[in-house]
């Protein structure tokens, strides 16, 4: 039985080196990024559909990344997350959040949540991925609610108040838990992104449906007529 053969400190130094490399090379295909986010994130993103009127999680997530890479000037990027309450469905989005600030220099997102806790839980997402190996790409601390890239790319999290929203002039935003929004702040909200040379603007609503006719229904209903993407998440897809 052959001995196994032992690392120099010049090989672990390359293979590190190659691992740093690796992080930095932009996914190009859906199953790239599938295998990007298990390597990097330790996440497994199921990507197969239970059944034919679901989605699975990597087609929301393939969607939402691949959208200023089309080469599509005129492309909808805007998506509707629809999924079971403990689905994964806040992580996912985080998950998104962390490609765009690595993967697209300058781009700006917020995150507006239906309440403050849950706005804040997907930063803390978010959080807990950068002081995973992420470190490289900040631009100074991960402060409490807002954080910088090296890239020039941006986050932070916004109040659910028409204040807070109005004025904002983003590329993407992230609404989480949208049934338990104002509709006064969901209709403000939806004049906060533009699209930039490279970069196209992007509205994500994600929300389990709580209420006959309430606010989510409504979106879902509407989607058809602005092209939007409704991604429909099976109780049995589990992000992990």
């Amino acid at each position: 039985m052959a001995e196994p053969q032992t690392l120099s400190a010049n090989d672990i130094t390359k293979v590190g080196s190659l691992y740093s490399s690796l992080r930095r090379s932009r996914p190009a295909t859906k199953q790239d990024l599938k295998n990007y986010v298990k390597v990097f994130l330790g996440i497994d993103i199921p990507d197969k559909r239970i059944c034919a009127e679901h989605n699975s999680p990597l087609e929301y997530l393939w969607h939402s990344f691949s959208a200023d890479f089309s080469g599509r000037s005129k492309a909808n990027a805007d998506a509707v997350l629809w999924a079971n309450r403990g689905g994964g469905k806040t992580d996912l989005a985080a998950v998104a959040t962390l490609l765009d600030c690595v993967f697209k220099p300058n781009c700006q997102i917020r995150i507006l949540g239906g309440s403050g806790e849950q706005a804040g839980r997907m930063y803390e997402y978010l959080s807990s991925f950068l002081h995973n190996g992420f470190e490289q790409f900040l631009a100074g601390a991960v402060r409490k609610d807002k954080c910088s890239f090296a890239n020039g790319a941006s986050v932070e999290v916004l109040t659910q108040s028409a204040t807070s929203v109005r004025g904002q002039h983003i590329h993407k935003l992230r609404c989480d838990e949208v049934e338990l929004f104002d509709e006064d702040v969901f209709e403000a909200a939806k004049f906060t992104t533009h699209s930039t040379e490279g970069l196209l603007g992007a509205m994500e609503v994600i929300s389990t449906m709580h209420r006959p006719y309430g606010l989510m229904q409504k979106i879902v209903s509407e989607a058809p007529q602005s092209a939007t993407p409704v991604f429909k998440r099976s109780e049995e897809h589990r992000v992990g």
